[in-house]
């Protein structure tokens, strides 16, 4: 058969499972650490998986050892270690326990038996470090680690949706109907009773039929864990909640029932038989009737309900008003904060202004008589400087002019020498030719 999804890799290692097959060694030693902690990591991960694939037709949280010992059968072989691992597990507590019971539920109530059944000692039958006892093949059993997670899933996706500051009040049916969350109801009755031991839900009881043999007929999901008291309003906002359920259940069943008399009116008038189809159709025109008396008391219903969560999220807003108000008059009365003292510090402010004022002019007009010897000083010093700057730079220029025209006498000299030297040679190499001819 195909294997679930959450088995380790290790799984499909016929020398590894052999090894953790076999029974637990006697002393708590290397080994039987690893194999308390291959097991649990096994059953986590598997049951992890059947938590995400849940349809909410059957139970996902909980589980049993008979449901265990099939799942982990390989090769027609069962673990022969896993009753001794729930044994001691179970024993400890503090990974594995059993879901609160109904009859604990009715005398020690949700959070005292929630939290004694996942904290508790269960199953020990001896004094000391005696062997414990296995559980049952059909005893529920759960893992504490699973549910917390599960449960602060739920109550941040509720929460969060809900983008409101206040409190919520879900109705159970609502929950079990929710798409996102597909939980069977006995594991949200687990869930619920794990947030209420740490007080962020609350059961709303009012005396109306549900349908559901939950004590969770509505839901307070609480903002705020340290208020826990009950505001009377909800009550019957939770009444109004549960009757607008109960009033569009009956009108799914209405709109049912007029459209199965519909198709039998027409078959009656398709055979030619007027008597059963007039029958027929005034019993369509008493469900139509029953139908719009039901839209209309769902109308006052949701207007009285809206007028109700009006005045429930007003009261908070008036809440926080004054507690806001409580709180700057605090702040005002610590510190002083009032009109005649804002302005006499404010008074206070402007005086040492104008006197810091009057000191930076003192200041400045006394530097300015001392920079204004100093500067003229610093400028006669500066013209005579930048004077004899100039006579110096001036000096200069005639010097490099008169050199550079005794340059271009030399040259012009020397170029003019040149040529008439050239002529004369000419002139003499010449002179023969002419003699001889």
């Amino acid at each position: 058969r195909a294997r679930m999804e959450g088995f380790p890799p290790e799984w499909e290692d016929d020398v590894t499972t052999a090894t953790m097959f076999s029974s637990l060694p006697r002393r708590k030693n290397a080994e039987w650490k690893q194999k308390m902690q291959f097991w649990e990591n096994v059953i986590v991960s598997t049951q992890k998986a059947l938590v995400r694939k849940r349809s909410g037709d059957k139970s996902c949280l909980t589980f049993t050892y008979s449901e265990l010992s099939i799942r982990f059968q390989r090769k027609g072989l069962n673990p022969r270690c896993l009753p001794e691992v729930l044994a001691y597990h179970l024993r400890d507590g503090s990974k594995l326990s059993r879901p609160p019971s109904n009859t604990e539920m009715s005398t020690m109530g949700a959070m005292a038996s929630f939290i004694s059944s996942m904290t508790r000692s269960l199953y020990v039958t001896a004094v000391g470090e005696g062997q414990p006892t296995a559980p049952g093949e059909e005893e529920l059993l759960l893992h504490r680690g699973l549910v917390e997670t599960e449960a602060k899933k739920i109550y941040d996706d509720i929460v969060r949706s809900a983008g409101v500051d206040s409190d919520l009040l879900v109705p159970f049916q609502e929950l079990l109907e929710n798409k996102n969350l597909k939980f069977h109801e006995d594991d949200l009755n687990l869930l619920l009773q794990y947030l209420e031991s740490k007080g962020l839900v609350s059961a709303i009881e009012v005396e109306m039929k549900t349908g559901t043999s939950s004590k969770w007929q509505i839901v307070r999901f609480r903002r705020n864990v340290k208020d826990t008291k009950e505001i009377p309003s909800e009550k019957y906002i939770a009444m109004f909640k549960l009757a607008i359920i109960d009033i569009e259940k009956k009108m799914k069943s209405y709109e049912a029932r007029i459209s199965e008399l519909d198709i039998k009116v027409r078959k009656n008038i398709r055979k030619k038989d007027k008597n059963k189809a007039r029958l027929l159709l005034r019993r369509k025109k008493r469900v139509e009737k029953n139908l719009q008396n039901a839209v209309n008391q769902q109308m006052n219903l949701e207007k009285i309900f809206d007028s109700l969560q009006n005045l429930h999220s007003d009261r908070e807003i008036l809440k926080a008003m004054r507690l806001g108000s409580k709180e700057i008059d605090k702040v005002m009365k610590e510190n002083e904060l009032t009109p005649e003292a804002v302005a006499e510090a404010l008074d206070d402010v402007r005086d040492r202004i104008m006197d810091v004022d009057a000191v930076n002019n003192a200041l400045s007009e006394e530097m300015a008589e001392e920079e204004n010897e100093g500067i003229l000083e610093e400028l006669a010093n500066l013209e005579l400087k930048v004077a004899n700057e100039d006579e110096s730079q001036m000096e200069n220029k005639t010097k490099k002019s008169e050199n550079a025209t005794v340059r271009n006498e030399v040259k012009l000299q020397g170029k003019d020498k040149r040529e008439t030297k050239v002529i004369t040679s000419k002139r003499e190499s010449k002179d023969p030719v002419a003699v001889v001819l």
